[in-house]
């Protein structure tokens, strides 16, 4: 049961033995939260009065601190022996806005199959000072909202068994609320990262260098493909993290399009890696000095003025005004490099398109 801070709580409980309500002597009640995986008293154990065939107190929310879960323990004695029964309920802070107070709010969801999260502490932190600015939790529907001034504030969405989510923000005074894109939290129990001794990651970023997200990572070993040994998905920075011993892998990639990448992934003693991908589609040609051999992956579309894959586009990769590679978009548009950090031309010629040309810092 949802209430808000503030609101009088009915703590009620009855009693039963073999499926029959009994009346227990020296009936009462406590009310524990777990914090930072630790068990706090907020309310000591209280007597409760009789209330129909149970037992009743009225609770004042006003004492709680904290949003979120709370545990209610009720205890009786019955035949000199002491029976314990277990509830709960969610706390919700009141946000109340002033004038010059921005309204937030979102939904949050499950990464796999998209399920609304409901009692996600979402906690706005200033940047600066480190403090609490606001602290709310998400609805049955994964709806929340808060208030807060105009500042910078990394943003921490948590749940237990999931991954946080940490997002920074600057929120001006130019509107009075603002939305959020639904944020989606991946399940620890989800994905497998790997138990390998080795720690390997990398960022799928598009054109721009901004970070792919969602793209769905499996890993194989070179010797067993029917089997996947590791699975992940890459974060809003487009970053993905596994553990592998050293040897040989594939490693597919799928995009939230659909298309799927092919990769080489080979890990050496030491933690060294190197990806490169698996080239098998004959519109695709690389040619010159190898732009897959880079150590970042960059994966993006090239796009009509309605948004439709253009298939056969050639891009040049230009570094320091010297060519060092070409590639050829797929069927849907997409295309794949692998560049290591430093600043390139790219330029894009079809015979009925007008060419373009972006600069790509990494």
């Amino acid at each position: 049961m949802d209430y808000l801070k503030g609101d009088q709580i009915p703590l009620f409980t009855e009693f039963k033995q073999d499926d029959k309500i009994i009346k227990v002597e020296s009936p009462r009640v406590r009310v524990l939260q777990e914090r930072d995986n630790q068990i706090y008293e907020v309310m000591t154990w209280k007597s409760m009065s009789p209330f129909v065939e149970g037992y009743m107190y009225m609770f004042n929310s006003s004492i709680c601190d904290y949003p979120g879960e709370y545990v209610v323990v009720f205890s009786g004695k019955y035949n000199e022996n002491t029976l314990n029964q277990l509830d709960k309920f969610n706390l919700k802070i009141k946000t109340q806005s002033s004038s010059n107070q921005i309204k937030i709010y979102g939904i949050v969801n499950d990464m796999g199959d998209k399920h609304f999260l409901q009692d996600t502490k979402i906690t706005f932190t200033n940047m600066i000072t480190g403090s609490i600015a606001s602290e709310t939790t998400s609805d049955y529907s994964g709806a929340w909202e808060c208030f807060v001034y105009p500042g910078r504030f990394n943003v921490i969405f948590s749940k237990d068994r999931y991954h946080d989510k940490i997002l920074q923000i600057q929120i001006g005074d130019e509107k009075n609320e603002i939305q959020f894109n639904t944020i989606s939290l991946e399940s620890q129990s989800q994905f497998n990262h790997g138990s390998g001794m080795y720690r390997v990651n990398d960022n799928f970023t598009s054109k721009n260098g901004l970070g792919i997200e969602n793209i769905n990572i499996s890993i194989y070993h070179s010797n067993s493909l029917d089997e996947v040994l590791v699975n992940v998905v890459t974060d809003y920075t487009g970053k993905w993290e596994v553990f592998l011993d050293d040897g040989s892998y594939v490693l597919k990639a799928q995009l939230p399009s659909g298309l799927i990448k092919v990769f080489d992934l080979q890990v050496q003693q030491g933690g060294e890696h190197l990806i490169k991908e698996i080239v098998s589609n004959n519109a695709t040609t690389i040619s010159g000095e190898n732009t897959t051999l880079g150590s970042n992956v960059i994966t993006d579309f090239v796009q009509d003025a309605h948004g439709n894959g253009i298939a056969n586009v050639k891009l040049s990769v230009y570094k320091e005004d010297k060519l060092i590679g070409n590639a050829f978009t797929l069927a849907d548009g997409s295309f794949s490099l692998n560049l290591d950090s430093g600043t390139y031309k790219i330029t894009c010629e079809h015979d009925n398109f007008k060419s373009y040309s972006w600069e790509l810092k990494i």
